[in-house]
């Protein structure tokens, strides 16, 4: 079956959160995976063995920043930076298109992969296109955030 055919097939409300279990199956954890974005849009895994030290220090550098003012934060504007990474206020994105473009509340920090110990130059990833780059990074008004997020 396409994933088209099991789209359409998908008109349900659902009533409980899917949870993975690792390690399972590649092919049955592959279609749960596929069953939960589908009809879920969103699922827990068990079993990850990410250590609770990790969720424990990005939910800290979370709430630390996201409880800086607003005009630090805006310092980091992802509009303001050429590869769209730092911060997104409330009504800056719509991800609701019956929103009327008037923008939702969520806020959000915008980062993508880079080495733990960054390099000067790193030939590989010279030509991944516009979204990479560099990241940006709050300075002394959030200690551990960087290495919070990198570790997450």
């Amino acid at each position: 079956m396409s994933l088209a055919e099991a789209a359409a097939g998908v008109n349900d409300a659902f009533t409980s959160i899917p949870i993975m279990t690792l390690p399972e199956g590649r092919t049955a954890l592959a279609h749960e995976i596929r069953d939960a974005c589908m009809k879920v849009g969103f699922f827990y895994i068990q079993n990850h063995s990410i250590p609770q030290t990790c969720f424990d220090n990005i939910f800290t550098a979370m709430q630390t920043y996201f409880s800086l003012p607003v005009e630090t934060k805006m310092k980091l504007h992802h509009k303001t930076v050429a590869n769209f990474k730092g911060y997104s206020p409330p009504l800056d994105g719509n991800i609701d298109p019956a929103n009327n473009h008037k923008g939702d509340f969520h806020e959000g920090f915008e980062i993508g992969w880079e080495e733990l110990e960054a390099k000067a130059i790193d030939e590989k990833r010279a030509n991944d296109g516009a979204m990479t780059g560099s990241n940006v990074w709050p300075s002394d008004d959030c200690p551990g955030f960087r290495d919070a997020c990198l570790e997450y």
